[in-house]
């Protein structure tokens, strides 16, 4: 049998870490739906609206909508950190692990997400190649590239859409309801993009992380064995010297 752990190499225990890491990367997709859905009430809202007197439900929505987005940035901000630390320790492991072949350094793990145009990439390929070298199911790979693919796109169509709506915010009359309808209908449908490929990508991390963590911990625990039988081989051997003497 292979040595299932480099003798005296520190390893990282992933699936606390990784049931937080999911269940943040879970709520950030989830309170963007949210917003895409709060974005279509407020334009229901504005068609069903006879004169502006009668705005006050369109209203409610938008500060909804507003809580909502404030919801979705910390829920990003936390999924990032926690998605950075599992991937650390996951990539860590994998110099521990004989037969691992990582393909880039350990310090990508956390610059590949600030260094512009790298971030498209980098993290992506590092959590790819941590799932190619923690397992051989071909899922967990595939679950890889949707997360990231999912993760890019999701991002791409709510920034398009903030921006747009951004641009377009001062130039439009708040009085003509078809036009402030037609408004909150672009935005919402590029929240909408975004909010399905957010959805995707939290399924695809959600299974990635936990198959992945699931087979560097078993791997973990076979070189704890292995460690402690070394240990009593060698009591033993010692004993024998001892006895022969």
């Amino acid at each position: 049998m292979s040595q299932a752990v480099h003798e005296g190499r520190r390893t990282y225990r992933l699936r606390a870490v990784g049931v937080a890491a999911i269940v943040a990367v879970g709520l950030a997709a989830v309170s963007l739906a949210s917003v895409a859905a709060l974005f279509w009430a407020i334009k229901v809202s504005l068609d069903r609206v006879v004169s502006a007197d009668e705005l006050e439900t369109a209203r409610a929505f938008q500060r909804l909508a507003v809580v909502g987005t404030l919801v979705f940035t910390a829920t990003q901000f936390l999924s990032l950190g926690l998605a950075m630390i599992w991937l650390w320790r996951a990539r860590k492991n994998l110099d521990a692990f004989p037969g691992a072949a990582p393909n880039m350094s350990q310090a990508w793990v956390v610059a590949g997400w600030f260094v512009p145009f790298a971030n498209f990439v980098v993290p992506g390929r590092i959590a790819f190649n941590v799932a190619r070298q923690s397992t051989r199911e071909r899922s967990v790979a595939a679950a890889v590239v949707v997360w990231w693919v999912g993760l890019l796109v999701a991002m791409f169509a709510y920034r398009a859409g903030a921006a747009s709506a951004d641009s377009r915010r001062y130039s439009i009359d708040v009085l003509d309801l078809r036009v402030l309808s037609d408004y909150y209908s672009s935005w919402a449908t590029t929240t909408t993009v975004g909010a399905a490929a957010g959805l995707l990508a939290a399924a695809g991390f959600a299974f990635a992380v936990t198959r992945i963590s699931t087979a560097q911990e078993e791997r973990i625990h076979r070189g704890w064995y292995e460690d402690q039988n070394r240990a009593l081989a060698a009591s033993a051997a010692g004993e024998d010297v001892a006895g022969a003497a």
